[in-house]
């Protein structure tokens, strides 16, 4: 008997992780529609793989974009539903908690947070049809806050929260939910963190506030470090596969041994080392 056509939407598909994910769906046989807020067909996850299925413009913090989407992958998918759908789209701000404003934190809540649970609450019918799965692409940050991280740790420990919720709820209905939780990856991530940060020193500057100067200048040099010492993207994309394809989902998925040793360090550590760590940024 012929094997089903397993349809997966990737959010984000245009760069970093949802590009890799979409490259390695590809190769295994997924058919993949590659969602990015600008529709760009000949950029969505073709850079050493197959093309995407079929690629198609997603605004994830726009409900209209959002039912637009659905209904586009409802034609593709037909009765058998939607496999499985991987929340890659993500935005970053990098800064003091003082220099952020409400406008970019709502904004950043609204992509991180919001956004994903809007997708999985629209798709959900495709997925309780196609018997589908949901993985979230979550961050260590999702468990352990640091300096200038705060906004970003803020949104990833709510998408952490909400996954743990969603998939107890789901569980009856037979929608299995994943979260992956990278460490350190070598994306176009920490560019965008470096420009944010240059734009949060120059917003206290311009009101006075110089207390910072010290440790920009050593948060400076944390993320241009971190930019080029990280596992490839391609490393989150094989586990994203590993979680789709498995006949029983764990319900978390931690990316490289450093991110795991991390993680185990943070859980034993005493609460005055664990303000050391936030206050360094680390």
């Amino acid at each position: 008997m012929k094997d089903a056509v397993r349809w997966v939407v990737v959010t984000g598909a245009r760069g970093g992780i949802g590009a890799a994910c979409t490259r390695a769906l590809a190769r295994s046989g997924f058919r993949v529609v590659a969602a990015t807020r600008q529709e760009s067909p000949a950029a969505a996850g073709r850079e050493g793989g197959p093309a995407p299925a079929m690629s198609l413009a997603l605004d994830i913090t726009s409900d209209d974009a959002i039912a637009n989407a659905v209904t586009q992958v409802r034609q593709v998918v037909g009765d058998a539903g939607l496999y499985a759908i991987v929340n890659c789209a993500g935005s970053t701000a990098s800064g003091p908690m003082e220099s952020c404003t409400r406008e970019e934190l709502l904004r950043l809540f609204d992509v991180n947070a919001a956004g994903p649970l809007a997708v999985v609450r629209a798709v959900l019918p495709l997925l309780r049809q196609g018997h589908g799965r949901i993985v979230n692409i979550g961050s260590t940050s999702g468990q352990i806050p640091g300096s200038f991280n705060g906004a970003y740790c803020g949104t990833k420990f709510a998408l952490d929260a909400m996954h743990d919720v969603l998939r107890a709820e789901l569980a009856a209905s037979g929608v299995a939910v994943s979260l992956i939780v990278p460490g350190v990856i070598t994306t176009p991530f920490w560019k965008k963190a470096g420009a944010s940060q240059s734009q949060a020193r120059e917003r206290l500057l311009s009101t006075g506030v110089d207390h910072y100067e010290a440790a920009f200048e050593r948060r400076q040099r944390v993320v241009e470090a971190l930019s080029s010492s990280g596992l490839p993207p391609e490393s989150v994309a094989e586990v994203v596969v590993e979680a789709l394809s498995a006949s029983n989902p764990r319900s978390r998925y931690v990316v490289g041994q450093g991110a795991r040793w991390k993680l185990a360090l943070w859980r034993i550590l005493p609460g005055h080392l664990r303000e050391r760590v936030i206050r360094r940024g680390l």
